[in-house]
């Protein structure tokens, strides 16, 4: 009966071991390496430009070669858990330090397609001064606007509280200095 128990117990860490590799059970973190090489940077990228304005714009070149001068690599890679890993590269080839070619994975767009709308922000204050509710405030979130308005509320609250007190206190120096008492 032992050794029947000792068998399943062995089947059962057999399979199990061997579903783990179908199966990722361990995590494994993103692993971003080289330039991070937007569209947006590359849109400032112009044939005729220095190298100072490249190095500017994209930042130091991740491959400088020595046995080609003339050419400036900027290599970005990701690899996102088990996923397979993304390469983006862009050449930047120079003549007498004035940018000649571009090539690679992203080319600069030209003015008309880069264009993009601008985005607009449009912050609603509570006309009527009513809060959310709590589950709403959690879930949907209290936008900036309205974390500013409840300090400046707050604030204000404070400092009518403080005045007050002031005036309660004065009253009663005012009322023990009649009756004849020190005011301590």
């Amino acid at each position: 009966m032992k050794n029947i128990l000792n068998i399943i117990v062995l089947c059962l860490a057999v399979i199990v071991t061997g579903c783990t590799r179908f199966v990722p059970v361990v995590y494994k973190i993103d692993v971003e390496q080289g330039n991070i090489i937007a569209q947006k940077d590359i849109n400032k990228i112009k044939v005729g430009m220095s190298r100072k304005q490249i190095r500017y714009a994209l930042g130091t070149p991740l491959i400088a070669d020595s046995f080609h001068k003339a050419r400036w690599d900027y290599i970005f890679t990701s690899k996102k858990g088990y996923k397979k890993p993304t390469r983006k590269q862009v050449s930047i080839h120079f003549k007498n330090d004035v940018v000649t070619k571009i090539e690679g994975d992203i080319q600069p767009q030209k003015q008309s397609a880069a264009k993009v709308k601008p985005e607009t922000t449009v912050v609603v204050i509570n006309p009527k001064g009513k809060r959310k509710g709590v589950f709403k405030r959690i879930f949907t979130g209290a936008n900036e606007a309205e974390k500013i308005e409840r300090k400046r509320l707050k604030r204000e609250k404070r400092l009518k509280k403080k005045k007050a007190k002031a005036a309660e206190k004065a009253k009663a120096k005012e009322k023990a200095a009649k009756k004849g008492y020190k005011p301590t």
